[in-house]
């Protein structure tokens, strides 16, 4: 086992389609080796590089091992602070296993399975954003041998947990109608998902979980920014749904 302090770090950006970016981090210790940690978040990679400008002091000039993020992790307030911090965390755990001679799933305690389930993203595969493109969509992934799909179906929506704004109830119906025409196109009996990519707040929040209610999502991701002050009452509406 060779232990090595981080000496750099690198920016990488793909595009992997006219919509999507996916960003990643690079870690190179003194010994030339390089990890990786994912930093992807669409549309704020500048804001992305200027955070990570900022927090690699946390990680040049150590060896993993001692790498500690639990002070940046704090420090942080936005999603692209708070992406950087979790690229940084992967590569700092990949750069800690490959000087160990192990995988990275052997550093975090082991292998669980050998196999896991895999669900059908769709959302930057669909063309028309309307409800028929959402379903048809959807059908072409069933059609691809998938048990499961996810859905992003919320667009123009921008509350981000702002409790002061109101959601437009136009921009919640065609959410909720996108929701609905992908549940009647595969069934009741294949799980489906639904990302809001933080652009709710609590009251928006509390609105699809009830819209949604008769449809049987299988998880609701990411409704919107936490809000201390209104974490519990959310968490009770959470606990009143059955998702």
């Amino acid at each position: 086992m060779t232990q090595s302090i981080i000496e750099a770090f690198r920016w990488q950006e793909l595009r992997v389609s006219p919509k999507t970016v996916w960003s990643f981090i690079e870690l190179v210790d003194s010994e030339g080796r390089v990890s990786l940690g994912e930093a992807t978040l669409a549309g704020r990679e500048p804001q992305m590089r200027q955070a990570l400008q900022i927090y690699t002091h946390a990680v040049l000039e150590r060896m993993p091992a001692d790498v500690d993020l639990a002070q940046v992790r704090a420090a942080a307030r936005a999603l692209p602070e708070f992406a950087v911090v979790s690229a940084l965390d992967q590569a700092v755990w990949d750069l800690a296993a490959q000087q160990r001679g192990i995988t990275v799933s052997a550093a975090l305690g082991g292998a669980r399975r050998d196999k896991i389930a895999a669900y059908a993203n769709i959302n930057r595969g669909i063309q028309s954003r309307t409800r028929e493109g959402f379903a048809a969509r959807a059908r072409s992934a069933i059609a691809g041998g998938f048990s499961a799909v996810k859905i992003a179906p919320f667009d123009g929506v921008e509350l981000y947990g702002d409790a002061s704004r109101t959601i437009d109830p136009a921009l919640l119906d065609a959410g909720l109608a996108r929701i609905a025409a992908v549940r009647d196109a595969i069934g009741p009996d294949t799980d489906l998902m639904v990302d809001c990519h933080w652009r709710l707040n609590r009251a928006a929040g509390e609105g699809v979980l009830r819209g949604t209610e008769p449809l049987g999502l299988y998880w609701l991701e990411c409704p919107g920014l936490r809000r201390r002050k209104c974490s519990k009452r959310s968490a009770h509406c959470a606990r009143s749904r059955t998702i």
